[in-house]
Order: structure tokens, then C-alpha cells, then sequence
């Protein structure tokens, strides 16, 4: 109630605030908690930031983790000029976050090749169907 007062937010507000607030402070508790109760994993700030982008500017590898098995997009970009991800936002940091870097460029890396099979897919689903109707007409 205390931060409702002071802030003069509404429940939803809170949680989101308390969402962004656990990733940059490296709460997994709260973080989890916010999740349970209707937050988007991949919810914004004002600034466009999502909990991974701070997490991942802060260091916190085990809230990374987190986020990124729960299907958190790694290739969101933030309103900033240049839309930032949050490998952007690991590198920037000051902090020593080789592993975290390494996790962040693989899991980018494979959503990257998981998408172009899926545009192979589709395209030979595209194509078998065509070939198909190309059949029905001949026969005709």
C-alpha cells in the first residue's frame, strides 16, 4: 500500500513497476512473483526497456536465465534511437559479464536459425501446395 500511496499507482502499475525494479536488483522472488500475477514477460517501460534488458545491464545472470527460459524475446529492441537489445545492454555494462554475453549472443544466434528453418517450412509447405493445385488443374 505504501508504494500505491506514494506513487499513486493502480495494482497493474505496481506489478509492473515491481517486475522491472526485481530485474535490475537481481530479485527472482519478486520477479516470479509479478509473473504469477498477469505480468508480460516481455512488458515495456516507458522507456521501451523489458525486465531482460535490465537484467542483462545490471549482470544478473541467474534473472537472465530465468526470463530467457520462459520465453522472454532476447531480440526485442528499446525505444532508444539506435533500439538496443539486451546483448546491447550486457555489453554496456561496466560489470564483467563475459558469460552472460556468451549466453545472450547463443540464445540470439538459435532464435535466429529457428526462424529461418521455419521460412524453409513454410516455403516447402508453399510449395508442395502449389504443385498440388498445379495437378488438380492438369487433370482437369
Amino acid at each position: 500500500k505504501y508504494w500505491l500511496q506514494k506513487f499513486k499507482l493502480k495494482t497493474k502499475d505496481l506489478l509492473k513497476f515491481i517486475f522491472f525494479k526485481s530485474a535490475q536488483y537481481g530479485n527472482l522472488y519478486y520477479l516470479k512473483h509479478s509473473l504469477k500475477n498477469g505480468i508480460n514477460i516481455n512488458a515495456r517501460d516507458k522507456e521501451k526497456k523489458t525486465a531482460l534488458m535490465y537484467a542483462a545491464e545490471y549482470g544478473h545472470f541467474q534473472i537472465v536465465k530465468y526470463l530467457v527460459s520462459n520465453k522472454a524475446d532476447v531480440k526485442l529492441k528499446d525505444g532508444s534511437f539506435f533500439g538496443k537489445t539486451a546483448l546491447n545492454y550486457a555489453y554496456k555494462s561496466k560489470l564483467d559479464n563475459v558469460e552472460l554475453i556468451k549466453f545472450l549472443k547463443k540464445k540470439m544466434i538459435k532464435k535466429k536459425n529457428n526462424k529461418k528453418k521455419q521460412q524453409k517450412k513454410t516455403t516447402k509447405k508453399n510449395d508442395k501446395t502449389r504443385d498440388k493445385k498445379i495437378e488438380i488443374k492438369k487433370k482437369k
